[in-house]
C-alpha cells in the first residue's frame, strides 16, 4: 500500500542528504516510491508516472557505472558538465532536472490537500500543475495534462487508497515537509550551475 511507502520514504529521506550531498541510492529509491502515489491519483497520471520511472532507471544506469564517482548524485550533473553534454535530452542531467520537477508537483499537491481540507482533489492537482510543470509543458502536452485532470478521484477516495489508518495525512505532511527542502537544494543546484533549462517538452 501507498501509505507504508510514504512511511519508509520518510524515514529513507533521513539518509539522502549529507551537507550539500544527494545520495544517489538512496534518493533514488525514495523517488520510486512515488509511483503507487502517482497511481492512486488514478488513469490520468500515467504520463507522469512513465516520465519518473525513466529517469529513475536512466539515472541509476548511470550511477552503475561508476557508483563510487557517482556517490553523490550530483557528481553526475558535474560530469556532464565538464564533458558539455548537459543539454543532451537523452542525458542524466535533464533526467534528474524532470524528476525533481515531478516530484515537486507530487509534494506541491498533496501539501494542498493536508494543509486545506476544504481543498479538492481536482484544485490541489490543478494548482501544483499549473505552478510546477505547465510552465515547462507544450500546448500539446498541457491539453494531455488538461484531460489527466478531470479524472482525478475526490479527495477521500485519494486518502482511502493511501491508507485507511487515521495518521495517513499527519504522515503525508510529514513526508512533504521532509521532501521539499531537498528539493529545493537539488533545484538551487540545478540554478547555481546553470542547468535548470526552462525549453518546453
Amino acid at each position: 500500500m501507498a501509505t507504508c511507502v510514504v512511511e519508509e520514504a520518510t524515514v529513507k529521506l533521513m539518509g539522502v542528504q549529507h551537507g550539500d550531498k544527494v545520495m544517489a541510492r538512496p534518493f533514488l529509491d525514495v523517488c520510486r516510491g512515488v509511483l503507487p502515489i502517482l497511481e492512486s491519483v488514478g488513469t490520468g497520471m500515467s504520463l507522469v508516472k512513465k516520465d519518473v520511472r525513466g529517469n529513475i532507471e536512466r539515472l541509476e544506469g548511470r550511477v552503475a557505472e561508476k557508483p563510487l564517482a557517482y556517490e553523490d548524485l550530483l557528481d553526475v550533473v558535474r560530469d556532464e558538465i565538464r564533458r558539455g553534454v548537459q543539454e543532451s535530452n537523452s542525458g542524466c542531467t535533464k533526467g534528474l532536472l524532470w524528476l525533481c520537477r515531478a516530484m515537486q508537483f507530487v509534494v506541491g499537491f498533496m501539501s494542498c490537500l493536508v494543509e486545506d481540507p476544504n481543498l479538492t482533489m481536482y484544485e490541489a492537482v490543478s494548482s501544483s500543475y499549473q505552478t510546477l510543470l505547465a510552465p515547462y509543458h507544450s500546448w500539446i502536452t498541457g491539453s494531455v495534462f488538461s484531460l489527466a485532470l478531470k479524472v482525478v478521484p475526490n479527495r477521500d477516495t485519494f486518502f482511502a487508497q493511501l491508507g485507511t489508518g487515521t495518521q495517513t495525512e499527519t504522515m503525508v505532511r510529514d513526508y512533504c515537509n521532509r521532501m521539499s527542502p531537498l528539493l529545493q537544494h537539488i533545484m538551487k543546484f540545478m540554478d547555481e550551475e546553470g542547468v535548470n533549462f526552462l525549453d518546453k517538452v
